[in-house]
């Protein structure tokens, strides 16, 4: 079924066509119309390339906006704040580069702990977060064990019963 593959580009295509030329009607020629149309375009054309899949494979949109869209950006919700913040307190223009680095370094770290935090404690169920602990502690031991801590890290995990688990 290659023509259900040829309607994301062709949507995305007219959309870009659209939004751009709207855009210089209406602002003007410039690089920020550009990128900005870009951009939603692609947003708009990935939905509706997702609301036809989805019809296609029969998934209720319902299910799939808390399963996988909300989930999907909470990331980004995360990382928005993140840097709202970091600008408010940061000045960055007053900064060396090391220290600089270092301060993004130390937000990144902030970054995916939060969003993983986030994710776990709000959308994840009781079976994923068992087999994400179960993972989380398989990949400990293997690199306790790359790393020679086999005593500290141990190689298995045993498996624990839902009721125990957070």
């Amino acid at each position: 079924r290659p023509l259900r593959e040829t309607i994301y580009p062709i949507i995305q295509l007219v959309f870009i066509g659209a939004t751009v030329g709207f855009g210089f009607i209406i602002i003007g020629k410039s690089i920020l119309v550009i990128a900005v149309s870009v951009a939603m375009s692609m947003v708009a054309s990935a939905l509706i390339y997702m609301g036809f899949t989805n019809h296609v494979l029969e998934v209720q949109w319902g299910r799939y906006v808390r399963q996988v869209l909300i989930p999907g950006l909470i990331p980004y919700g995360v990382g928005m704040t993140m840097a709202w913040m970091a600008e408010g307190f940061m000045g960055w223009n007053q900064l060396d580069r090391w220290a600089v680095v270092i301060s993004l370094g130390g937000l990144g770290l902030l970054y995916v702990l939060l969003s993983t935090m986030v994710v776990y404690l709000v959308f994840l169920d009781q079976e994923e977060r068992v087999f994400l602990k179960e993972k989380l502690f398989m990949g400990l031991g293997l690199i306790g064990g790359i790393l020679g801590l086999r005593k500290v890290l141990p190689l298995r995990h045993q498996v624990v019963s839902p009721e125990k688990v957070l």
